[in-house]
């Protein structure tokens, strides 16, 4: 997937360079080479997992979202679900997604892949929800984080159910209504406001994602690289 978030956020060169990384003040974050970091949320209703690739951002950024609908009646998830806001509740532009489909042969591939993902969720269900109704849930509020304090950038932690099945979902995060026992997700793309780009010091900013009924709020930075 390096090759295809170096495609999705080329651009002119910026003022300054960020990484996207979690507030560990919020509970643990899961950490891998190149600056990759991941944050899991598990509720009684979702399960998901939110990923800072690790790649410098200079006009262009990308936050990975993946979720998985435990039971609650189905919801759309998408774009329109995910946004990056700044200290003042502004969100970070995203950039369309039929920019992407003209000519990036690369994203659209990686797209497909996430469509076959998701088809088999739907045919290897049981397991994963065997192994979740085995799991106390957190509040959704608290935010906690499973598993283990060091990973492997190509190879995500397994430690909540379903994690596997979601760290195989690829590509730019399209609209899916997400069944009972669905997962859908990918990666949202957003555009660095001009005074980010010259700000001089590290900018706080907040994940927002929606999941049916649930809104959860994942408070990040953007440290200067």
């Amino acid at each position: 997937m390096g090759a295809v978030l170096a495609l999705l956020m080329a651009g002119p060169a910026a003022a300054t360079d960020y990484k996207l990384q979690f507030d560990p003040g919020q509970g643990k974050v899961l950490k891998g080479r190149g600056g990759l970091q991941v944050f899991d949320v598990r509720t009684d209703k979702t399960l998901m997992r939110v990923i800072a690739p690790g790649s410098r951002i200079t006009n262009r950024g990308a936050v990975r979202v993946l979720v998985m609908n435990l039971g609650q009646p189905a919801f759309e998830f998408g774009p329109n679900q995910v946004s990056v806001e700044l200290p003042n509740g502004t969100p970070m532009r995203e950039v369309p997604i039929d920019v992407f489909d003209k000519g990036e042969k690369l994203v659209e591939r990686e797209v497909r892949i996430g469509g076959a993902v998701d088809r088999a969720v739907k045919s290897n269900l049981s397991s994963y929800a065997d192994q979740q109704n085995s799991v106390a849930a957190p509040n959704v509020v608290s935010h906690e984080v499973a598993g283990a304090n060091a990973m492997r950038s190509d190879e995500l932690a397994n430690d909540l159910p379903g994690a596997k099945l979601l760290g195989g979902l690829n590509g730019v995060l399209r609209p899916l209504a997400v069944g009972p026992k669905e997962a859908w997700g990918g990666y949202l793309i957003f555009e660095m406001p001009r005074d980010v780009q010259k700000a001089k010091s590290n900018q706080p900013v907040t994940i927002v994602v929606r999941t049916g009924t649930e809104v959860h709020r994942i408070k990040a930075v953007l440290t200067r690289v």
